[in-house]
């Protein structure tokens, strides 16, 4: 689950982006 999370963070640096 902490995995999920962590991708979760990604997305939204590529949707500031």
């Amino acid at each position: 689950m902490h995995n999920a999370n962590n991708e979760n963070s990604y997305y939204l640096l590529l949707l500031l982006d």
